[in-house]
């Protein structure tokens, strides 16, 4: 099976990685992947993926896109293409699940959860609400970030801690999923800290 890709280094690294049955076409551009005949399936990861019109394509198009629903795009299928989840053996999925896409999943012998079409999927949202609270225990002086984060890995057997989280994944990304999560229930409402961290980025 060959499928395209649209990433940067780290996301093609760990996406690519134990897939022996694929086939990967690393896509330099969104146009270079309208030229690609004989793919199985496309995944844009890029931050901006949801920006982007799929409906020409007639292959399965797999979006990163954590904080935002795919609405009314059929043919697309979110995954959460943060960094550190794309290795995971169990992927949450919204939107389209056609026998194409499954078989696109067995290729890369993934797993998957359909989730209800909602900003955050489950596993980010929680993510996004640990590092939200670490950054309030943070302003409030209660400990500083490297403390924080050895007593989330050593006290819940995390990989990171929630300040390491936001490093990895992007706090950009923290703060808009928390933007989107909080139209419909204000206890997601980014800390003033974090805001203040990301209008200094």
């Amino acid at each position: 099976m060959k499928l395209a890709i649209l990433g940067n280094d780290e996301s093609f690294q760990e996406l690519t990685q134990r897939s022996e049955a694929v086939e990967w076409v690393r896509a330099g551009s969104f146009e270079d992947v309208a030229k690609l005949t004989d793919i199985a399936g496309f995944f844009n990861l890029n931050d901006d993926a949801s920006a982007y019109e799929y409906a020409h394509f007639s292959v399965p198009v797999f979006i990163n896109c954590v904080s935002e629903t795919v609405g009314h795009k059929t043919n697309i299928t979110r995954i959460n293409g943060w960094m550190g989840f794309l290795q995971n053996d169990t992927w949450e999925i919204a939107g389209n699940y056609s026998d194409l896409v499954k078989t696109v999943f067995e290729n890369l012998n993934k797993k998957v959860i359909l989730t209800a079409d909602v900003p955050g999927f489950i596993s980010a949202s929680v993510i996004a609400m640990i590092i939200n609270e670490a950054y309030y225990a943070k302003d409030e002086k209660i400990s500083t970030e490297e403390e924080i984060d050895l007593a989330m890995k050593l006290g819940t057997n995390y990989p990171y801690g929630p300040f390491e989280w936001a490093k990895r994944i992007g706090l950009k990304n923290i703060f808009d999923l928390l933007e989107s999560m909080s139209k419909e229930n204000k206890k997601y409402t980014p800390s003033p800290l974090l805001t203040q961290a990301m209008q200094a980025l």
